[in-house]
């Protein structure tokens, strides 16, 4: 296989480069529930960088497709703004092929995060019902890559 025809999802030194930009914006999400533009900024930077480094075309149309959709869900109250950025930068190097596949990850991994909120806020006195949501969204990143 020539690497012209191999996606940035499948390059180990992409995955294990791009950890420690995701493992920070877990932190932002969880600490102070913001994913800051920078972060998802510089993860954009190399994720372009990286495509023509690899010659790889990114999935442009499902990241704007996920993006505009996120979008409508922000502005309705859903979703924060930050996690949309996050998700559309990450389903940029995803093969067509595993964008479902991603979004359930990203599901699934959202689940017992809701439950540990719920029970923090309704059994253990906690004050912030938000959802760090990035967290969800970065593990099903690091899940599919790990299942694909």
């Amino acid at each position: 296989m020539y690497l012209k025809d191999m996606k940035m999802f499948n390059l180990p030194i992409f995955f294990f480069l791009t950890i420690p930009i995701l493992a920070y914006s877990c932190y932002t999400d969880i600490k102070f529930r913001k994913i800051y533009n920078a972060n998802v900024v510089f993860l954009l930077g190399f994720v372009l960088i990286s495509a023509c480094f690899y010659r790889c075309m990114p999935n442009w149309q499902y990241a704007l497709i996920i993006f505009f959709c996120g979008l409508f869900l922000f502005y309705i109250g859903g979703i924060g703004a930050g996690d949309i950025k996050l998700l559309s930068v990450l389903s940029l190097t995803i093969p067509d092929a595993y964008i479902v596949d991603f979004l359930l990850l990203i599901g699934l991994c959202g689940l017992p995060l809701i439950l540990v909120i719920l029970i923090n806020y309704h059994y253990c006195g906690g004050k912030n019902k938000s959802l760090p949501y990035g967290v969800a969204i970065c593990t099903g990143y690091v899940a599919l890559h790990f299942l694909v």
